[in-house]
C-alpha cells in the first residue's frame, strides 16, 4: 500500500506540475472526493468519488480551479 503525504491548498499547484505518472492525489471535502492522475502525455485524468467518468484537462491551473469548487475545507493527499 503506497504511503500518503499530507499537502495544503497552497502547495496543490506545484505538486500537479511535477506529478508523475505513478503517482496521484486525493482530495476529500466533507461529502465529496477527487481523484487526480496523469498520464504519459502529461494529461491530467480527474475522477470524481466513485464514479467511473474520468475529465480529461490539459493544465495544472484547469485542475485546481476544478478543486477550488469542492469548496475550502479541503483534505489533500499525495500518494
Amino acid at each position: 500500500m503506497p504511503i500518503a503525504s499530507r499537502i495544503r491548498m497552497d502547495q496543490l499547484v506545484k505538486k500537479l506540475e511535477s506529478l508523475e505518472i505513478d503517482e496521484g492525489i486525493r482530495l476529500e471535502s466533507e461529502n465529496k472526493k477527487m481523484f487526480i492522475n496523469r498520464s504519459l502525455s502529461g494529461v491530467f485524468l480527474v475522477q470524481f468519488g466513485d464514479s467511473k467518468e474520468l475529465h480529461y484537462l490539459d493544465s495544472a491551473s484547469q485542475v485546481f480551479r476544478l478543486a477550488k469548487s469542492l469548496g475550502t475545507k479541503l483534505h489533500i493527499w499525495t500518494y
